[in-house]
């Protein structure tokens, strides 16, 4: 079945490799499917807080007269 999503190729600790096995079965998910969905979160996570330090800035700025 093709898919249209990209490929990412990472290296990862043997551990941390059995944690994410674990992880999916227990889900009845793939190793991949989990691993996407965190990237997906810490992504969103980091946009957000971009979005609070540029609300943070924009207001020190306008309070200090600069």
């Amino acid at each position: 079945m093709p898919t249209k999503l990209e490929v990412v190729t990472t290296y990862i600790e043997s551990e941390v490799k059995q944690k994410l096995e674990k992880w999916a079965k227990g889900e009845d998910r793939s190793i991949s499917y989990i691993v996407a969905r965190l990237i997906e979160k810490a992504i969103e996570e980091r946009e957000h807080s971009s979005i609070d330090n540029d609300k943070e800035t924009t207001s020190t700025s306008k309070g200090s007269g600069k």
